[in-house]
């Protein structure tokens, strides 16, 4: 009978005085290690595997003026520690001789430590957090609810959730792309992205500690089937892109986004697992590269050339909200039966490259996925080589359509609000310092005036402030906190296709929406993925 998965295991120095010290930092990489060291003297120690007998576990890692040093503290048949002199029966003991008595901690070169560094707030210690329930299991190890004691980092958490690695995984590969992972993880903060809170390096097995959230989106959507409106998956909609965008922002490729690795918590979609992330704009893979890929969320050229980018992600978006708005049916569900399941990938590949969209089964009520959105996310799995950022273009007006939907509207103009869009607040009753808080925020931007507008209303080019745009839109709606009909001039508290906003979206001089003010919020210029995309907004994307 295999052996149940333990939380905790023993330690190979647990008896030793170091583990206390804000300078040891466990089993941190030696690239981690080196980032840590920024001034002349300063060091910390930490562990890795010998390589051979005489060596002990632990380092000593130091920034000198000749640059960074990794010194082996050596170990003898009797447990003692030395590094050429005396022998100590812990590490703590030899460490505080060195800065003490300010001795070289190597015979070839003049090599001090006078300061260990500081307690750096994402490495956290085993007692830092205590196991409360199991939540999953997978392949790398075991999910865990935790109650994360320690307030270095976050005062108001109490409740965290653990990735613990397991035991068994000794591979080196294994590891690296472990601790790639919490590199990728710490370097984000967005709240559509999973925070990361730090990571237990000081005991095995080693342990991810991360965000707690409610439940998975694919869960929720499954239990709730039927239930779950469609105003809701609008907003999840725009939960998810906002955090692709900034993960794009960070030069990150996900390569794995999916409804599964999408959390709820309280009501807020957040992207998640970033096991398979890559830095860059472009990731090649080698073609000897044994990887496990989730070739149903991949386009089909990436499966061939086995190259990933932000398209490859944007591809995947679609297919994460076809799932959504299907309450989480798997994607080709109707091709799986007729493909080989030997060659699934490549049958596939070819159907899909033939230009195979995702039918409208599951999704033809117009209260599960209005057409206007069925449209657009079908969209997004249409591939035509001449035009390749197709698909950037889609999820950017998915974006802009969703965004909007719950927002106020744009008023910009060349750094002041137009005289009639005052003349239209007062006409709506805001209140004087409201006009005022949009005048100010509106002075912050700084888009491209249109020629000859007709109209006294505030207006937005999208080819140069996507981004002021989309902050400008959320601080209005902030402030307000209801949205207006403009063709009615009144406030109205649904969310029907007709409702407008106060803006009117002009492109090249001309009126885009109709002659009964009816520009759809959704189709306003915001940024999906990065502004570079949004100069095709306006015109594109009417459906």
């Amino acid at each position: 009978m295999e052996e149940p998965f333990k939380w905790k295991r023993k330690r190979a120095f647990g008896n030793d005085p170091i583990r206390k010290k804000k300078f040891f930092c466990g089993a941190l990489p030696r690239a981690d290690a080196e980032h840590l060291l920024e001034k002349n003297g300063q060091f910390l120690v930490r562990v890795s595997e010998p390589t051979v007998e005489s060596a002990s576990p632990f380092i000593i890692s130091l920034r000198s003026q000749n640059g960074l040093f990794h010194v082996v503290i050596l170990q003898t048949h009797k447990k003692k520690y030395h590094l050429g002199g005396p022998h100590f029966r812990t590490v703590n003991e030899l460490v505080n001789h060195y800065v003490t008595k300010g001795l070289s901690v190597s015979k070839d070169l003049p090599l001090f430590i006078t300061e260990g560094i500081k307690r750096v707030s994402w490495i956290l210690h085993d007692e830092d957090i205590e196991p409360i329930e199991k939540m999953g299991e997978g392949h790398f190890g075991e999910v865990w609810k935790v109650e994360l004691v320690t307030t270095s980092r976050r005062k108001n958490m109490t409740r965290a959730a653990v990735k613990v690695l397991k035991s068994e995984i000794n591979n080196e590969m294994e590891k690296t792309e472990f601790f790639d992972e919490c590199r990728k993880m710490r370097s984000l903060l967005h709240p559509n992205v999973v925070l990361f809170y730090g990571i237990v390096l000081d005991v095995e097995p080693l342990k991810l500690v991360m965000e707690l959230c409610d439940t998975s989106l694919v869960a929720y959507v499954r239990d709730n089937k039927g239930k779950v409106k469609t105003e809701k998956k609008l907003r999840f909609c725009r939960h998810i892109a906002c955090g692709m965008e900034y993960i794009a922002s960070k030069q990150l490729i996900h390569r794995d986004l999916a409804l599964r690795n999408c959390l709820l918590k309280e009501g807020v979609a957040k992207v998640a697992d970033f096991g398979q992330a890559k830095q860059g704009r472009v990731y090649k893979m080698r073609k000897d590269t044994e990887e496990a890929l989730p070739v149903m969320w991949i386009p089909p050229d990436t499966l061939e050339t086995r190259t990933f980018s932000e398209k490859s992600d944007v591809w995947a978006y679609g297919i994460t909200i076809w799932e959504l708005f299907t309450d989480g049916r798997h994607p080709y569900d109707e091709l799986y039966p007729k493909l080989s399941h030997d060659n699934f990938a490549e049958e596939l590949m070819h159907i899909v490259a033939r230009g195979w969209c995702r039918q409208a089964t599951g999704w033809n009520h117009r209260k599960q996925c209005p057409h206007r959105y069925k449209r657009l996310c079908i969209s997004v799995g249409r591939r035509n080589q001449k035009t390749d950022l197709r698909s950037h273009k889609y999820v950017l007006a998915w974006k802009q359509r969703v965004a909007q939907r719950e927002k106020i509207g744009i008023a910009q103009c060349n750094n002041t609000i137009p005289a009639g869009s005052s003349r239209l607040i007062n006409k709506l009753g805001w209140k004087q310092e409201l006009q005022q808080y949009a005048q100010n925020l509106a002075n912050q931007c700084s888009p491209k005036r249109l020629p000859n507008p007709q109209h006294g209303v505030a207006y937005y080019h999208s080819n140069r402030t996507a981004v002021d745009a989309i902050m400008f839109t959320r601080s209005l709606y902030q402030a307000f906190g209801m949205r207006y009909n403009y063709s009615a001039g009144k406030c109205i508290n649904d969310d029907q296709d007709c409702i407008s906003g106060i803006q009117m979206v002009w492109q090249q001089g001309g009126y885009m929406g109709c002659g009964r003010a009816r520009c759809n919020k959704m189709d306003l210029a915001v940024c999906a993925y990065t502004h570079k995309y949004s100069d095709y907004a306006d015109r594109q994307f009417y459906v």
